[in-house]
């Protein structure tokens, strides 16, 4: 399939971002986690990107957080710590059934 500019405009909204999103093919997800001032943190991110592997380099891809961000947000310890934490996941869960498992439960 070839689209030009044009054809990508005259697209429904909703089929251009699925298609847009598409693009660049599957992204794991990560837990991202981090500790800072305010403690221990952890995100699920899909941002990582792997840049070179000698040096090895990897980057997580974030938004510009404005000042007024509160101090819990995970991207204001990332930038705080300067060093995270990235493991891949392997399987996902629904919500409501997250909580039930052992391992999800503080102390567990």
């Amino acid at each position: 399939m070839i689209l030009n500019s044009e054809d990508l405009d005259h697209l429904e909204k909703r089929y251009r971002t699925a298609f847009a999103n598409s693009l660049s093919g599957f992204k794991p997800a990560n837990l991202v986690g981090s500790r800072g001032s305010s403690g221990d943190n952890l995100a699920i991110m899909s941002s990582a990107v792997h840049l070179g592997s000698s040096p090895f380099l990897l980057a997580l891809v974030l938004v510009d957080v404005p000042d007024a961000a509160v101090e819990e947000d995970g991207s204001v310890d990332i930038a705080a710590a300067g060093t995270v934490t990235i493991s891949g996941l392997d399987r996902y869960h629904r919500a409501e059934t997250l909580g039930r498992m052992p391992y999800a439960k503080p102390g567990g």
